[in-house]
């Protein structure tokens, strides 16, 4: 099992610290580790940060490893480029005695059990650790340095959606979805459009067709695509052809725009199973996306008062973040 390590344990990881620098050694890895770390300061830092974790098997001790979520300094500059900004969890100091070939898989699952987006870095020549993150599905992103400016190769991995919404004016549907648990980021913009990026002025003179939309990132750990529907379901006129609220207009049209294929199917058989009769929503492949102006982002935080045809007290307080 894993748990987290308390002072009784320190003697067992350092022994489990020093049995990693053998390994890292044979395996033409030398250098990544230097002779005195990770060392008893190491262990205490991570301890004292309550993330500082061991994997007990029959009693004993057989692994170790570090896991935050936060900010890890040493991420902020990479020679690459991560995937996005959500926040995530990143693992250090990762180490195991031979006992358990999985130990590294075990640990990568709890941190996915913790958080849905994760980032690694190691040495170009720890082979194993590469191996590891490669198979359990993160993804190189680029370089970074580490506090000695050595440099590491940098992993990502995260089990995150997407899904594009329009119903209406975007202000009221982002603020909608951005209160909901498992909805990670939302973002406001203009979709399945003719145009490269239109402004706010173009959509609304029909100089170009696209539809107001929120981009809605969402883990489907916490919240399913078919919750996310039902959502939407609670505040459109599912009937309503180009209009919803007092907003009309080609551009306030109703749709779910998406990226995977296979989710057309869960679109379409949920809401034609929960819509009665002929119903005027859209469900296309998302065809392109352009971010709205700023100020449109997270337009009703920045001016609570703001118009607002969503009723936000659709959403029950257990679904509440």
């Amino acid at each position: 099992m894993i748990r987290k390590a308390n002072i009784k344990d320190i003697n067992k990881i350092l022994e489990i610290y020093d049995y990693a620098h053998i390994v890292m050694k044979n395996d033409g890895n030398a250098s990544q580790w230097p002779s005195y770390y990770p060392g008893l300061e190491d262990i205490k830092i991570d301890m004292d940060n309550d993330a500082l974790y061991v994997y007990e098997h029959n009693g004993d001790i057989i692994g170790v490893f570090a896991f935050y979520i936060g900010i890890e300094e040493t991420y902020n500059y990479i020679e690459g480029k991560w995937d996005n900004d959500y926040p995530y969890g990143y693992i250090h100091r990762i180490a195991a005695l031979p006992n358990d070939i999985n130990f590294g898989d075990r640990v990568i699952d709890y941190c996915k059990s913790k958080i849905g987006h994760l980032r690694i870095d190691t040495h170009r020549s720890n082979h194993i650790m590469t191996h590891l993150v490669t198979k359990n599905g993160f993804n190189y992103k680029g370089v970074i340095y580490v506090r000695d400016h050595d440099p590491r190769d940098a992993y990502e991995w995260d089990r995150y959606k997407k899904i594009y919404i329009a119903g209406g004016c975007f202000w009221g549907v982002e603020h909608y979805y951005s209160l909901l648990k498992g909805v990670i980021a939302t973002r406001v913009g203009y979709a399945n459009g003719d145009i490269e990026n239109p402004s706010y002025e173009q959509v609304k003179h029909h100089e170009a067709t696209h539809a107001e939309t929120v981009e809605v990132t969402y883990d489907p750990e916490v919240i399913s695509l078919t919750k996310v529907l039902e959502h939407f379901l609670r505040f459109v006129d599912p009937y309503s052809i180009d209009k919803q609220g007092e907003d009309s207009g080609h551009q306030y049209r109703s749709g779910i725009y998406f990226t995977d294929i296979d989710e057309y199917k869960v679109i379409k058989d949920y809401f034609d199973n929960n819509i009665k009769g002929e119903y005027s929503i859209e469900i296309l492949p998302l065809a392109n996306f352009y971010d709205a102006e700023e100020y449109h982002q997270d337009y009703l935080y920045k001016n609570p008062t703001g118009y607002c045809h969503v009723n936000m007290h659709l959403i029950k307080d257990e679904e509440k973040k």
